[in-house]
């Protein structure tokens, strides 16, 4: 009885601190943004915010290295986008990039952008191409492998417990558990397909002759766009079922902090990033 009650303490105080992180977060963000106000003038964007604590900084268009659009699940619903660019220096939470919208609608971005940052053109997301069909089935392939071998582990676990740890949990018998472990995998294994599936309509990519613009994401979504004269690195990468599938994967080197500067291209046709490659070397020549 001592044991079920110190479990149920427990429970309560893990919930009550995943609970105040969660509204802290909430509200830090809140606070932060807060009477947000930015602005261009010469080569400088001047950023203010908060509510609180007033935070001011500049960012010098030069240093811009590649900008960057996010999108939340529930920010894909309400159809809001958040705007930043990756720099060469950041400060505090900013290091990987300074926020320059922190949530618009999404129809607001190309006029917000003319007045903000007019030399950099955004590409048009109806050009961008999705990735293939066969990424997909290899992902869900994958899926269902490593579900397999999670499952097979869980029966073993089940097998060789002993009776009586199931009489110290109290609440749950052997026989009870022996029906919700399947379920539980069932539902697992249909939740990580779904997120494949939602993948395969989120990732695109779009090569321009002087820059690339690369979605990534699933649930929620990340979009790059950068020149290739901003790239330090461009790699391209397959093992021997993206070979088998001619798909390739790619990572980009900016010159920014350590959190942003490596940008991952997920798995695309090979024909797509050959022809990424050789823009991209067509630019340092």
């Amino acid at each position: 009885h001592g044991q079920s009650l110190g479990g149920m303490f427990a429970s309560v105080v893990v919930l009550l601190s995943l609970t105040y992180t969660s509204a802290k977060n909430i509200v830090d963000s809140f606070l932060r943004t807060y009477n947000y106000k930015v602005r261009r003038k010469d080569d400088h964007i001047y950023i203010s915010s908060g509510a609180i604590k007033i935070r001011s900084y500049s960012v010098p268009v030069k240093q811009i290295q590649a900008l960057r659009f996010q999108s939340t699940l529930l920010g894909r619903f309400m159809g809001r986008v958040s705007v930043s660019v990756i720099n060469v220096s950041g400060e505090g939470e900013d290091v990987d990039g300074q926020w320059l919208f922190p949530s618009i609608e999404k129809d607001r971005i190309k006029d917000l952008m003319k007045q903000v940052l007019p030399e950099i053109p955004l590409v048009e997301e109806e050009d961008m191409i999705f990735r293939p069909q066969k990424s997909m089935i290899r992902s869900i392939i994958w899926t269902v492998f490593s579900v397999l071998i999670i499952s097979v582990l869980a029966f073993v676990m089940y097998n060789e417990t002993t009776d009586g740890f199931y009489q110290e949990i109290g609440f749950l018998s052997k026989e009870i558990v022996g029906v919700l472990l399947p379920i539980a995998i069932v539902i697992v294994l249909m939740i990580w397909i779904v997120i494949d599936v939602v993948r395969q309509s989120t990732e695109k990519i779009l090569i321009l002759d002087d820059r690339v613009a690369v979605r990534k994401g699933s649930l929620s979504w990340q979009q790059i766009e950068v020149s290739y004269d901003k790239i330090q690195m461009l790699g391209v990468e397959e093992n021997v079922i993206d070979r088998l599938l001619q798909v390739k994967r790619g990572r980009i080197n900016l010159l920014a902090s350590m959190v942003a500067s490596n940008q991952e291209i997920p798995e695309f046709d090979a024909k797509v990033l050959e022809e990424l490659q050789e823009k991209y070397r067509a630019t340092i020549k």
